[in-house]
């Protein structure tokens, strides 16, 4: 069963939050540009830059990274050699020249940009896929969806349930028109019309393990 609904205009949420240790970044001091790719140049620790905001890339939970997997083995399945290709969580976006950001997953079809940036950052997806957590999901229902909705080529953002069966998809019917569904069975099919594939929930959730109690982070 599918629910469909038109999107509402994203409302303001806080900033994610700090990683509570020796890593976590002082937020009341403005990063530049400069300063941020330094940082992420020296760090293990990824950082997305949010207009001189860092904000830390937590740790992932067990369920996390395997539907981050299985979404990428779906499109790369499905890409074969074809012109297509599917991006995993180390390879950055940058949104704008103030915002780059590290979604789970993503996916275009055709020529792939990239920034100047070592190592560059993507510049044109057609897909993004965000894996809810708790310390992004505020972010990644409101002030991601603003982001990436206003981009010329994103065609689709994917907001994908870690603990329970539950997807929901944005899809672009025009610059300022989009269309939102929510999947909760897993016999249920998400269709990707701009990079040619179609998923199953089945397929999204297979080998997952939920565990509502605990995060689990590796």
């Amino acid at each position: 069963m599918s629910a469909t609904a038109t999107i509402e205009a994203p409302v303001s949420v806080p900033a994610a939050p700090a990683r509570n240790d020796t890593h976590a970044t002082d937020t009341r001091h403005r990063f530049t540009l400069k300063e941020y790719f330094a940082l992420e140049a020296a760090s293990e620790i990824r950082y997305e830059y949010d207009e001189g905001e860092l904000i830390p890339m937590a740790g992932t939970s067990a369920p996390h990274n395997r539907i981050t997997l299985n979404l990428s083995f779906a499109f790369d399945q499905a890409f074969g050699d074809g012109s297509c290709e599917v991006y995993m969580q180390t390879v950055g976006f940058r949104v704008s020249p103030l915002k780059y950001r590290y979604p789970d997953v993503m996916a275009l079809c055709g020529t792939p940009q990239f920034d100047d940036r070592n190592p560059p950052c993507l510049l044109n997806p057609n897909v993004v896929v965000e894996v809810l957590s708790d310390s992004t999901e505020n972010t990644d229902k409101g002030r991601k969806i603003e982001e990436y909705l206003q981009l010329e080529t994103v065609t689709d953002y994917l907001l994908v349930a870690q603990n329970r069966v539950s997807v929901a998809h944005w899809s672009k019917n025009s610059e300022r028109d989009w269309t939102r569904k929510e999947y909760i069975e897993l016999s249920d099919t998400v269709t990707l019309s701009s990079i040619g594939v179609t998923v199953t929930l089945a397929e999204v959730y297979r080998r997952v393990k939920f565990d509502t109690a605990d995060d689990g982070i590796l």
